[in-house]
């Protein structure tokens, strides 16, 4: 006999960024919903030449999405905040892919160690949590803004209509920037 559902839980990222941790939650026996609060919007960028740079520093997976038909040279070395953003990485064919670990300040320690004979290339959105640059000022890091993110317009009817009546027992959110969008909602 099956185990009886242990509540609801609203993943508020897209749902590519969150089959990992619906899977683990499902075979917790809780109900799933993905719905993103925020919609990525790439911009409209030239990439430099890759080769001259020590290596690329990725904070997101949508900085890899928002760059990948760009890059000629995917040897170069990819700093990543964390293994979402590595693996992403790897998938889009980067040879070389390096996790801190998942929190910017683990990616300053990562970045802290490398060598620094050239500067970095720093592939981010628009909105930050906290300033790589500003962390680093010891090290020469040019970057690019490839993606911003936009608050939704609106969410699908079920998912309002379980938030509405009460039924969801657990809400996620990976960042400010998205809580705010919820509560805006």
């Amino acid at each position: 006999m099956r185990n009886p559902l242990r509540g609801t839980v609203l993943i508020t990222r897209p749902e590519q960024d969150s089959i990992e941790i619906a899977q683990i939650l499902e075979q917790k026996n809780y109900q799933v919903i993905c719905e993103a609060f925020l919609k990525v919007v790439h911009e409209d960028i030239i990439l430099p030449d890759l080769s001259l740079y020590e290596g690329i520093i990725l904070s997101s997976a949508n900085a890899v999405r928002a760059t990948k038909d760009q890059v000629k040279n995917f040897d170069v070395p990819v700093l990543c905040v964390g293994d979402q953003t590595r693996d992403e990485a790897a998938r889009a064919g980067f040879k070389n892919t390096h996790s801190a670990g998942g929190h910017i300040d683990d990616l300053v320690a990562l970045i802290n160690i490398q060598p620094k004979a050239r500067p970095y290339f720093y592939v981010r959105g628009r909105h930050i949590s906290k300033d790589l640059k500003a962390l680093l000022p010891d090290v020469h890091i040019d970057e690019i803004i490839a993606y911003r993110t936009e608050k939704i317009d609106k969410i699908m009817v079920l998912t309002r209509q379980i938030i509405m009546r009460g039924e969801m027992s657990h809400i996620l959110f990976f960042s400010r920037r998205t809580a705010e969008s919820f509560v805006a909602w």
